[in-house]
C-alpha cells in the first residue's frame, strides 16, 4: 500500500473541504458551549445571589473512557462504572470516599486527637468503634474534688449502726472510719450483782461479772449481817475456780480495831485458813441481839491478775455482844500467799453457827 500524504487546507480542493469541515465542527462546538452556558446561567438566580436553582448536569463517564489524569489534575468527574465521583490528583483518578468511609475517617480523626491526662486514660477501639475513658488509679486528690462534695451515699458503709452512743468504746480503722461502736458505762462504780442470805452456814458471792467484764476491781458491801450464835467472828475465803471450791490455806491479814469506849487492839493472821474481818475488842465479838450484827466493806483491785499475791482492804463495824453493847470499828488488809490465779468468788461465814440473815451488793470499779 502506497504512502498517503495529508494535504493542508491551502493545498487544493481537498484542503478546502477539510477547512470547511473543521469550521463546521468549531461552529457546532461553539453552539454546544453556548447551550451549556445558557443552561448553567438558567440554574442561577438573576438577582445576583447566584443561588443554584437545579443540579448541574454531569456527564457520566465509564472508567475505561476516563481521560489521562495527568492532563486533568484537580478535575472532577462522575465515574459511571463506579457510580462515584472521582478526582484527579495528577497521577490517577481517585474515587471520592463513601459515607461509610467518611465516618471511618472522622472516627479515626477523633481517636487520633485523644490525649491522656494525669487522671484520665483514653482508649480508642476502631473495631467497635468506641472511646473509653477511665480514671487512673490513685490519681484523684483533693484538688479534683469539690469542697463538701462527698456525701453519705459516697461513703462505704460499715457495720456500725446509726445512733447515739454514751461512754462509747469505739474501733477506728487505718482510714479513720469507725468500724465498731458500743455504749458503755461511765467510769466509776457499777452495781453488777446483789443478793441476800438467810439461815445458812455460809453464803457465796460470785465475781464472774467482774472477771469477765471491763473492770479493774470491785467493792463488795455486806450489811445487816447477823449471826445465829452470839459472840462470833465473821470471816471469808477465796475461790480460784468459780466457786467450785474455796482455798483454806495461806491467808494473811492485819486488823486495827477500837470500840466506842476507847479500847483498842490489833489482830493478825499469817498463813491461816481464812481472813477474819472482825476481831475481839474488850473481850466482846459480834452479837446477835436485836440491834447487833455487822456491816462489812471489802475492796480488791486487780483481782484478775495472776502475777502477784492477790490482796485488798477491808473495813467493818459491828455491835458487840458485851453486857453493854459497844460499837466496834475494824480496818485492815488481807492477802493470800499464792499467785498465778485470779480471785473469782468469795465465801462468808461466822466461825460458829449459821448466818441468820445478810444482804450484799457487788460493784465493779471502772
Amino acid at each position: 500500500m502506497a504512502n498517503k500524504v495529508l494535504i493542508t487546507p491551502n493545498q487544493g480542493r481537498a484542503g478546502d473541504e477539510i477547512a470547511k469541515t473543521m469550521a463546521g465542527q468549531a461552529l457546532a462546538n461553539l453552539r454546544t458551549q453556548t447551550e451549556h452556558a445558557t443552561r448553567l446561567n438558567n440554574s442561577f438566580m438573576l438577582d445576583g445571589t447566584e443561588e443554584m436553582q437545579a443540579p448541574l448536569p454531569l456527564q457520566p463517564v465509564p472508567t475505561a473512557d476516563l481521560p489521562p489524569a495527568s492532563e486533568h489534575e484537580g478535575a472532577t468527574l462522575y465515574d459511571e462504572t463506579l457510580q462515584r465521583m472521582v478526582y484527579s490528583n495528577g497521577a490517577a483518578w481517585v474515587p471520592a470516599p463513601t459515607s461509610a468511609e467518611l465516618i471511618e475517617i472522622a472516627q479515626d480523626a477523633i481517636g487520633s486527637i485523644l490525649v491522656d491526662s494525669d487522671t484520665i486514660d483514653f482508649t480508642y477501639d476502631d473495631s467497635t468503634p468506641s472511646i473509653t475513658a477511665i480514671v487512673k488509679a490513685d490519681s484523684i486528690d483533693a484538688s479534683h474534688i469539690k469542697a463538701n462534695a462527698i456525701g453519705t451515699s459516697e461513703l462505704a458503709a460499715t457495720a456500725v449502726s446509726a445512733g447515739s452512743y454514751t461512754n462509747s468504746a469505739i474501733t477506728v480503722d487505718a482510714d479513720g472510719r469507725i468500724t465498731a461502736a458500743a455504749s458503755d458505762v461511765a467510769p466509776g462504780l457499777v452495781r453488777v450483782a446483789t443478793g441476800s442470805a438467810a439461815s445458812v452456814a455460809t453464803f457465796d458471792v460470785s465475781l464472774a461479772a467482774i472477771t469477765s467484764g471491763p473492770y479493774s476491781g470491785f467493792i463488795l458491801e455486806i450489811w445487816d449481817c447477823v449471826p445465829v450464835t452470839d459472840g462470833v467472828t465473821f470471816s471469808f475465803q477465796m475461790s480460784t475456780d468459780g466457786g467450785s471450791s474455796f482455798n483454806n490455806t495461806l491467808y494473811d491479814y492485819i486488823l486495827i480495831a477500837e470500840n466506842d469506849a476507847g479500847v483498842g487492839t490489833s489482830a493478825v493472821g499469817h498463813s491461816v485458813a481464812s481472813v477474819n474481818v472482825t476481831t475481839t475488842v474488850g473481850g466482846a465479838l459480834v452479837g446477835n441481839g436485836t440491834n447487833e450484827g455487822c456491816d462489812v466493806t471489802i475492796k480488791m483491785m486487780g483481782n484478775q491478775l495472776t502475777t502477784r499475791w492477790n490482796r485488798g482492804t477491808m473495813v467493818a463495824c459491828h455491835i458487840s455482844n458485851a453486857a453493854t453493847p459497844n460499837l466496834v470499828t475494824q480496818n485492815g488488809h488481807f492477802a493470800r500467799e499464792a499467785s498465778s490465779y485470779e480471785v473469782d468468788a468469795l465465801r462468808f461465814q461466822f466461825n460458829s453457827g449459821n448466818v441468820s440473815r445478810a444482804t450484799w451488793a457487788l460493784y465493779g470499779i471502772r
